[in-house]
């Protein structure tokens, strides 16, 4: 009985610390975030025991998107409590298009004195919604969880934009990097094109032992193999990222492609077994002719690269050129 009542005692201490227009501030680490948009949208977004944030529970998390929004958290303030003419308007906006915000910490069913306790768990910090910005752009409308009137909140030196902050977007928190992995953690490189260049396969056999093997499966004699370029090829897999996500793409490709097929697959096998496949598509000019339409973002510069055939991105070539390599660059010039 009494190890229920101090379970209960924690609940109830915990529902009552987030109120009041003066504890907007986040101090404690927090753990956890879940945001709750309209139409059902929620992402998770979690810490783990080696400090990783993480999605959902799936992927990794984009660390600038969470970096922002924990400072927001550290940071925020109340600017002033919602005149009484606009409290009808901005509760209604709330309730229809707001976001829900619960912060979570750490904590235990059964708290002891100190940072002590029995059975942990995660503790709510804090429950809001957010909304729009307030007309001059200073701050955002929010309303705690349990109170009734709404407030206006900012971060100061940073004015309004909380909701942009919270956004319950999944792919505003996906991590922008697709592959991050030392030579030492490859397994496997097996290289596809489709404009008659030559693909290949590269493996570790043995730590520091690659063989290297044309497309049809004949192994290449090491003698002909340059390595100092195969090891700034392995080198060029670390921190591989794409500018940005285009949701909905799996299912809806971008019409503007050269062609449904990609000019380049590459597939990579770490040393976990994990194999990531990179797809690389082609983007078509304007149909007026120039590099730059007043109908379309167009930059020659980027292509579409979809991984694993999830959504499509959008990529900068110079970030990939160094993994986009034929068979030929590995190998010394016989004409030498």
């Amino acid at each position: 009985m009494l190890v229920l009542l101090l379970a209960l005692f924690a609940v109830l201490s915990e529902s009552s610390g987030a109120a009041g227009h003066g504890r907007l501030r986040v101090q404690e680490e927090v753990v956890a975030v879940r945001l709750t948009g309209v139409k059902g949208m929620q992402v998770s977004i979690e810490k783990d025991e080696e400090g990783r944030w993480f999605l959902n529970g799936e992927f990794r998390a984009n660390e600038l998107a969470v970096r922002d929004m924990l400072s927001a958290l550290r940071n925020l303030e109340v600017r002033r409590p919602v005149p009484v003419a606009e409290m009808e308007a901005v509760t209604g906006q709330l309730d229809e298009t707001g976001t829900g915000v619960e912060v979570f910490g750490k904590g235990h069913w059964i708290p002891l004195p100190g940072d002590r306790g029995l059975f942990p768990r995660q503790r709510k910090l804090r429950h809001f919604i957010v909304g729009e910005d307030s007309h001059d752009g200073g701050g955002s409308f929010l309303r705690l969880h349990g109170e009734n009137d709404p407030l206006e909140a900012y971060v100061p030196g940073a004015g309004g934009g909380l909701k942009k902050v919270f956004t319950p977007q999944e792919h505003i928190w996906r991590d922008p990097v697709v592959i991050d992995l030392e030579p030492s953690e490859i397994i496997q490189v097996r290289a596809v094109f489709s404009a008659g260049e030559e693909g290949f396969v590269l493996e570790q056999s043995d730590p520091g032992v690659y063989h290297l093997f044309d497309h049809a499966g004949a192994e290449i004699d090491i003698s002909r193999l340059r390595s100092e370029r195969l090891h700034r090829y392995l080198n060029a897999f670390s921190g591989l990222y794409y500018e940005r996500l285009l949701p909905g793409t799996a299912d809806d490709p971008p019409g503007d492609m050269w062609s449904e097929n990609p000019a380049a697959r590459i597939y990579v096998t770490d040393h976990t077994g994990l194999e990531t496949g990179l797809y690389f598509f082609r983007r078509q000019p304007p149909d007026d002719g120039s590099l730059l339409s007043e109908y379309r973002d167009y930059d020659p510069n980027r292509f579409y690269l979809q991984v694993n055939r999830g959504d499509f991105a959008l990529a900068q070539y110079y970030v990939f050129h160094p993994i986009k390599r034929t068979l030929s660059y590995f190998l010394e010039d016989e004409s030498r």
